[in-house]
Parts: structure tokens; C-alpha cells; sequence
């Protein structure tokens, strides 16, 4: 009979040219790490030559490489008849975790970023075995999102057929989610609203993480314990306070930070306790309250 507890989970990823020292400096950390055995599922954006695959084979235990030709044949068949979909996935590589991620993903799918690093011993109980919320994300320090709450109040307005809202504090470096609750429908009818269309083509940095926070707030979500999982754009981050950290997203504007924290996980002298990674629910972003804080933001700015 098979130990469910010790199966193999699947953790897929992104990984081209500009993130492959991230992947081998910080992916390489998680199955070492993680209490459950691993594999990964390799997105490769079509920048990895082969010498670079060689290299991610030796260092990472891969299960599948997804080369650019074999998702792109999935994503023509399993996004026919959603063509604003499909528009997003080809306009911003981030629409391979949108998109691309989920649709190869079984039951269930667990994606991290490149640039997470962990740093501790840890379980995951509340996704893999709880399942206790249909998504789960890391908590930002603030609402990253391709549209600001104007825009959302305007698009409430305007959607007919859903009523539109987001969670608070989703950050997509990590993603679990039930496929049961991954709808195509819904986030083609969300790309198809104008004022979508105009608000994410002005910030397409952060659509992939507005489109999960959409999605979570049909259902509501749980976000990884910022005691323990957190971005490492938090006030005073440092390497020195690394070690306090179960994992740690090092997001474009932090990676000066990640060569120091990774010099003190070497330094680190003997094993450390596991950590169960707690989840806590995702409160509603509250329209009003985030209205406040933005013009309180502009103000301080002087822009106002």
C-alpha cells in the first residue's frame, strides 16, 4: 500500500535565461529542505539552450522539462474558444503561470518562483495533505495589482455576468492550488472587460498575480504565514535576519540581498527544526479602506 504521506509531489516552475542562476541557487535549496520527496516540472520560456537543461538536470531532480513547442501545442488545444486568454498568455511570459502551469497540473499544482529561496526544514500539511483552502499564496507586504481600486469600483460596475473583487496581500512567488477551482471561463470573461484590458497593459508586471487574486476571491484563499514565508521587500530585511525565515521571495529589486543570505545558510552549523508552514485565511481587499490608503500615499508624496 502506498505511504500518501511520503508520495511524490510535484513542484513546477519557470525557468529561461534570465532566471537560470536563480533556479540553480535557490530551487536547488527545496528539495534538500522540504519533508516530502519532490519532483519538478520544468517550464523552459524557450531561451534554454541545451547546455542549460543539462545543467538544471544535474542540479535539481527533474521529473519533465516542458519545452515552448509542447506547451505551446497544449495551449493551442485547451485555450481554443478563449482567445483574450490566449492574448495575455503570448503578450507577457508571466502568462505561462497563468495559464500553462495549471493546464499541466493533475489535481492539484504547486508552483514557485525561482528566486524563492527556503531556508529551513518545512511541511507544507495545509496543501498537501489538509487541502484546506483551494489557494494558497505567499502574503505581500502590500496590494501589488495591476489595478487600483478606481479601476476595480469601475469594473464592479460594469461586469454583468460576475461580481469582481480581489483577496488582500496575494503574492504569486509561490502558488497551490486545486484544479477544481481553476476557471477559464471566468478569467477569460475578466481579460475581455476594457477596463481590465487598460489598467493591466499599463502595469504587466503584476497581471499574473491580479488574475490569481481575482480568481482567489470566488472562493477565498490562505496565505503562508509571513512569520515564516515572506518577500524580502519587508521593512529592514537584511541577511543578518534571514535566518528568522522559513523561505524568502527575492524579488528583482532585493536579489542584492540573496549571495549574503546564502553565504549564512552555509555558515549555519548544525541541523535546524523543522517548520510546519502555517496558513492563515486571506482577508477581502475592502475598496474603501484601499481608497484611503492610496490617497493617503499621494498625499505623503506631495502629489496632491
Amino acid at each position: 500500500m502506498t505511504d500518501t504521506n511520503r508520495a511524490t509531489k510535484v513542484v513546477q516552475t519557470l525557468v529561461g535565461k534570465a532566471s537560470f542562476d536563480l533556479a540553480l541557487k535557490c530551487l536547488a535549496r527545496m528539495p534538500e529542505l522540504c519533508q516530502r520527496p519532490i519532483r519538478f516540472w520544468v517550464h523552459s520560456d524557450g531561451t534554454l539552450d541545451d547546455r542549460d537543461l543539462a545543467e538544471l538536470q544535474e542540479r535539481l531532480p527533474i521529473e519533465r522539462v516542458i519545452t515552448a513547442a509542447e506547451a505551446e501545442a497544449l495551449v493551442d488545444d485547451r485555450l481554443r474558444g478563449h482567445p483574450n486568454c490566449r492574448r495575455y498568455r503570448d503578450f507577457r511570459h508571466t502568462g505561462r503561470i497563468t495559464f500553462d502551469a495549471p493546464l499541466f497540473a493533475e489535481k492539484e499544482m504547486f508552483f514557485a518562483d525561482p528566486d524563492v529561496l527556503f531556508n529551513k526544514p518545512f511541511v507544507l500539511h495545509h496543501f498537501w495533505e489538509d487541502r484546506e483552502f483551494p489557494f494558497i499564496f505567499m502574503r505581500g507586504e502590500g496590494n501589488a495589482y495591476s489595478v487600483n481600486p478606481w479601476q476595480l469600483a469601475r469594473l464592479r460596475r460594469t461586469s454583468s455576468r460576475y461580481r469582481l473583487g480581489l483577496r488582500n496581500r496575494v503574492n504569486a512567488g509561490v502558488i497551490c492550488l486545486s484544479k477544481d477551482y481553476y476557471d477559464l471561463d471566468f478569467i477569460e470573461y475578466l481579460l475581455a472587460q476594457p477596463i481590465y484590458q487598460r489598467a493591466a497593459g499599463a502595469a504587466p508586471f503584476w497581471w499574473n498575480q491580479t488574475n490569481y487574486a481575482f480568481l482567489a476571491a470566488r472562493t477565498g484563499c490562505g496565505l503562508l504565514d509571513p512569520r515564516q514565508v515572506v518577500v524580502a521587500s519587508i521593512a529592514g530585511f537584511s541577511a543578518s535576519v534571514f535566518m528568522n525565515y522559513t523561505a524568502v521571495h527575492f524579488t528583482g529589486p532585493y536579489r542584492h540581498h540573496l549571495d549574503g543570505c546564502l553565504a549564512r545558510m552555509e555558515a549555519q552549523a548544525g541541523p535546524l527544526p523543522c517548520a510546519e508552514i502555517d496558513v492563515a485565511p486571506s482577508r477581502p481587499y475592502v475598496l474603501v479602506e484601499e481608497m484611503l490608503r492610496s490617497v493617503w500615499r499621494r498625499l505623503r508624496a506631495g502629489k496632491w
